[in-house]
């Protein structure tokens, strides 16, 4: 049961992520995948140390203040497993992250939402509200680091405002 809403989840992830996937139909956005690892620590009565990983898809325009990008988290508490899908709006060196959350608990499956801002540069410090829905300790806080690598899907040609595969030698 857990591995087809995982499997229906990512592939969530991806539909939401396909309009910038293929970098030359948006003139001067840069796309950037960016996977990592993360580790916490989330209080309350079934809290403790949380660990898991992310990837984020990103668009970036250089003309743009605030942009935008999508996220899959996987975490692993004490009692839990908690699986995130959302969509993320940055600014320079930080931004907010909102969207659906399953909380996975034994046999159990609940749903609620997630809301995380971060800041940082390969290392984001986080905190994350998660409001799950019928179950009795149903809000959980946490707090914690992302370290995670920029992989860039493209290169951006600032003279020309024009973006190139990655692989292109032109």
């Amino acid at each position: 049961m857990h591995k087809k809403i995982m499997k229906k989840l990512i592939i969530l992830f991806i539909i939401i992520s396909f309009p910038n996937i293929y970098g030359g139909q948006f003139p001067k956005h840069l796309n950037i995948i960016s996977p990592g690892i993360k580790l916490g620590y989330a209080f309350g009565e079934n809290g403790g140390f949380v660990y898991g990983f992310e990837v984020s898809y990103i668009s970036v325009d250089q003309d743009r203040i605030w942009n935008y990008g999508s996220v899959l988290s996987y975490d692993i508490g004490r009692n839990y497993q908690k699986l995130h899908i959302g969509i993320e709006g940055f600014l320079y060196f930080g931004g907010v992250d909102f969207g659906p959350t399953l909380l996975l608990e034994r046999e159990n499956i609940y749903y609620g939402y997630s809301i995380t801002p971060f800041l940082g540069l390969l290392i984001y410090p986080y905190f994350t509200y998660s409001k799950i829905w019928n179950l009795d300790e149903n809000t959980i806080y946490e707090l914690g680091g992302y370290g995670k690598i920029p992989l860039p899907l493209n290169r951006y040609d600032e003279t020309e405002y024009i973006i190139h595969p990655i692989n292109n030698e032109n």
